[in-house]
């Protein structure tokens, strides 16, 4: 049998051979049982020592946290008044520890759409699907425009297509015969991409 590596097992053993040197005695004429059970009742004492000590720190621990919450109850109401007092210079906050609140977040209008692409092409229909911007405010909804003309020759101008709330889009009834050239931008409340997506041309 192996020596025990656990407290509450070594406890356990001990007052087991404490009982089995006490009902055997005659059993066991080397052993003297005092010894084992006055180590056994230090053992005790220190750990009802140690229990009361626990029970006193979580005690003082309590009072120390609720001490806290009071300093800190009386350090929001000073920075409030503190902030109300340098709201013409604010940098002042800086002399107490404290710096003042960062201003809102500027608004965002969303950043380039990527990856413009024909997924699948017929007579008259295409699947146009697109990836999400990476920069930029959180889109609301895409907006498609098409035109005939190469756009880098800067000719026709653009034409709205449709708007939509996914990254792929359906299209039928398109012209036959015609190169077309698709591209996306992303739109919040705040605008729509600067920069717009790659693009795409089709012939159907």
């Amino acid at each position: 049998m192996k020596f025990p590596s656990k407290e509450q097992d070594i406890i356990k053993l001990a007052n087991e051979m404490v009982a089995g040197y006490k009902a055997y005695a005659t059993d066991f004429p080397s052993v003297t049982v005092t010894t084992l059970e006055d180590t056994l009742e230090a053992y005790n004492v220190a750990l009802a020592a140690l229990n009361a000590a626990k029970t006193k720190y979580e005690l003082a621990l309590q009072a120390k946290n609720l001490e806290l919450d009071s300093v800190k109850h009386v350090m929001r109401d000073d920075l409030k008044l503190s902030e109300a007092d340098t709201s013409a210079e604010p940098e002042k906050l800086i002399e107490i520890g404290w710096s003042p609140k960062p201003s809102p977040t500027s608004p965002q209008i969303p950043g380039q759409v990527l990856n413009l692409r024909a997924s699948y092409q017929n007579e008259g229909t295409v699947t146009l699907e697109w990836n999400k911007p990476r920069t930029g405010g959180v889109i609301r909804n895409y907006v498609l425009y098409r035109t005939t003309n190469n756009p880098a020759g800067g000719m026709n101008p653009w034409t709205m297509v449709d708007f939509y709330y996914d990254t792929m889009t359906e299209l039928a009834d398109q012209p036959v015969g015609v190169k077309l050239y698709y591209m996306v931008k992303g739109s919040n409340t705040w605008g729509m991409s600067e920069t717009e997506s790659n693009i795409v041309p089709v012939v159907l």
